[in-house]
Parts: C-alpha cells; sequence; structure tokens
C-alpha cells in the first residue's frame, strides 16, 4: 500500500534532518516521498513534505528553491483546519529573504501575511508571535523605521511575557533582543545596539546554563538505572 508511502518517509527524513543533521540524507528521502506524495489524500501530508523539502534546501543554501517548495506547500491548503499553515509557511519564505536575500525589505510581506494568519487562526500561539513580530521588528530596522522597531520590540516582549512555557521564556527573548540590536544598529543608534546585545548574551548564558543542569539531570538519570540495573544482577 503506497498510499501514506510520502508521509512514512516524511518522518523517516525527519529523524536525519533533525536527529542526525544530515540534510543530504534526509533530502533523498523526502525527494523518495514526493513521488507518492500527490495520491496521498490528506492535505497536511503533502504540506509537511513540502516544508520539510524546503528545510532541507535551505540547509544547502538552495534559496530560491526552499522558497518554491514552501509556495507548493501552501497550495496545498483547501480546508479551515489548516488555514494556519499557510501564514506559517508565509512566514518561513520571509525568514528566508530576511537571511539570505540581498533586500531584506522584501520579507515584509510575506510577515504580514503570517501575522493576519496568526491572529486569526491561533492569537494564543505566543511564541510563534513573538518570533514574528521580532522578525518585523528586525525588517524595520532595514527601512530605517524607528517608530515600527521600537512597536514591533514591544509587541515581541509583551506577547513573549505572555507564554507560561517558561523553558521557551529566555530562547524567545533572546531572539527578540538580537532583532532589536541588529535594528538599532541599522538605525545607527549604538547605544542601544550595544544595551540589547548585552541583553542578548545575558539570555544566551541562561540557556546554556539550562541546557548544562538538564544535561546533569540526564545523566544522573542513567547513572542510577545502570547503577539499580547492577546491583539487580549481583543480587542474583
Amino acid at each position: 500500500n503506497f498510499t501514506f508511502a510520502g508521509y512514512r518517509l516524511t518522518y523517516l527524513a525527519l529523524y536525519y534532518l533533525k536527529r542526525v543533521s544530515d540534510p543530504e540524507t534526509a533530502l533523498k528521502y523526502l525527494k523518495e516521498g514526493e513521488t507518492y506524495i500527490q495520491t496521498d489524500p490528506v492535505d497536511s501530508h503533502r504540506i509537511q513534505l513540502y516544508r520539510n523539502i524546503a528545510l532541507c534546501l535551505v540547509e544547502k543554501k538552495q534559496y530560491q528553491e526552499a522558497i518554491r517548495y514552501n509556495q507548493l506547500g501552501i497550495a496545498q491548503v483547501r480546508t479551515r483546519k489548516d488555514s494556519l499553515r499557510i501564514g506559517a509557511l508565509n512566514g518561513n519564505i520571509g525568514e528566508i529573504i530576511l537571511a539570505h536575500f540581498p533586500n531584506p525589505k522584501e520579507a515584509e510581506p510575506y510577515f504580514k501575511k503570517e501575522l493576519w494568519y496568526r491572529l486569526r487562526f491561533k492569537p494564543d500561539g505566543y511564541e510563534d508571535l513573538s518570533k514574528l513580530y521580532s522578525n518585523l521588528c528586525q525588517v524595520a530596522g532595514h527601512k530605517r523605521n524607528s517608530e515600527e522597531v521600537t512597536r514591533y520590540y514591544n509587541q515581541a516582549i509583551k506577547v513573549a511575557e505572555l507564554n507560561t512555557d517558561k523553558a521557551a521564556w529566555y530562547p524567545a527573548h533572546s531572539d527578540i533582543y538580537r532583532s532589536r540590536m541588529i535594528a538599532d544598529t541599522l538605525l545607527g543608534d549604538y547605544k542601544s545596539a550595544l544595551k540589547h546585545e548585552f541583553l542578548f548574551q545575558d539570555a544566551q548564558s541562561k540557556i546554556k546554563k539550562d541546557d548544562l543542569s538538564k544535561s546533569a539531570v540526564e545523566a544522573s538519570v542513567r547513572f542510577d538505572s545502570e547503577k539499580l540495573k547492577l546491583q539487580a544482577e549481583l543480587a542474583n
């Protein structure tokens, strides 16, 4: 049964992309999945496959082709329940343009479209919204629009503060401070840029501290598990 072969190959590819950091192998499986995906009756399966092909292509620095696959993903949306994905995929396109294209200001309409879909279909997606406002803050810096920089920065901070998931708190703020630092530098406000660089570095250090703490807990759990296993073997 090849009906869901593309979907299964997508999950195999994600292992190589996310866990092994091997976009080359991931893309190989995704391209194989693409040969089956048109027969898949589930729209979200096709959307996910095209989105992940785009992620692999970004890793391979094939940015224009990555945009094309995000647009293919958008074209698969046919029902209201998948509408939020239009916003997310537009946001992906915006981030490619912002980070890799010669005119980052061209990312703005994609972020504005993402904002419309997120506010309409998932206004409580605070982590995604804070990142979106952070991206718009950076675009405003490229436009040399200090009023928009301040407005989008304040909105990003406000939304990030609403997130009850404390594990996401420092990564969200780190991203916001980085965007403000870039925007201030583009505006020539180096005093504010330095202030936000310090805030960015502080958030980064707290992220690393949390990661080390989690690693220590995991190592301790593994040690205790092995110790109990050894005690059980000795008892027998």
